[in-house]
């Protein structure tokens, strides 16, 4: 007993940053439902019938252009994320972040539950979160690398550094960010694959 205790207080130890990201980011899936919650009938009007054309949309869209959708769109927040890690200061950015992507994340599963009921729980279960996990995973290890990124860049800016050091940190966070960005490329996939496997809940 006290040795899986050991290893869970080492496993929190090691991985703490990546947890307390992880925290940020359903902070702001909290407050975004939360938000939603709160919105006047007139926006929530507006973001419902936003909501309303992403089921539709999925319902009429070819597996093809679902994949490249969810592609572009989940590469672009990983794109944002690589290039803030080569400014020494951004690190108040990169944080917010995750919490930005769980906040929108947090208002469009509150739309989708609020326009189809038990409907919109199948939906979100089946079609959204098995993608959203994997972009979220990715999203947030950009994130600690890009801080890292950015404090190495800030510590070099105050103490000289040798250049070829940092042109091997740079040379691997490069590297980091082509993997993530095959995790990003695995999401759309299955993201198209749920669209046609579950496409009848859309009916």
């Amino acid at each position: 007993m006290e040795t899986s205790n050991n290893s869970a207080n080492n496993f929190i130890e090691k991985n703490s940053f990546f947890i307390l990201l992880i925290g940020i980011m359903l902070g702001g899936v909290l407050i975004g439902s939360l938000a939603y919650c709160g919105m006047s009938e007139a926006y929530v009007n507006k973001l419902t019938f936003s909501a309303q054309g992403f089921v539709e949309g999925r319902a009429e869209k070819t597996i093809f252009n679902i994949f490249f959708d969810s592609l572009l769109s989940s590469s672009l927040q990983l794109f944002i994320t690589f290039i803030l890690g080569f400014w020494s200061i951004s690190q108040p950015f990169e944080l917010a972040v995750p919490f930005f992507k769980g906040l929108g994340l947090g208002a469009s599963l509150a739309q989708i539950y609020a326009i189809y009921g038990f409907k919109g729980v199948i939906i979100i279960v089946l079609l959204i979160i098995p993608y959203e996990l994997v972009i979220v995973f990715a999203l947030v290890i950009g994130v600690r690398e890009a801080i890292k990124q950015s404090n190495i860049l800030a510590r070099n800016s105050f103490f000289s550094s040798k250049s070829h050091t940092l042109n091997i940190t740079t040379k691997l966070y490069f590297q980091k960010f082509a993997v993530l960005e095959i995790l990003m490329i695995a999401a759309a996939i299955i993201d198209s694959l749920c669209a046609l496997a579950f496409s009848w809940i859309l009916k």
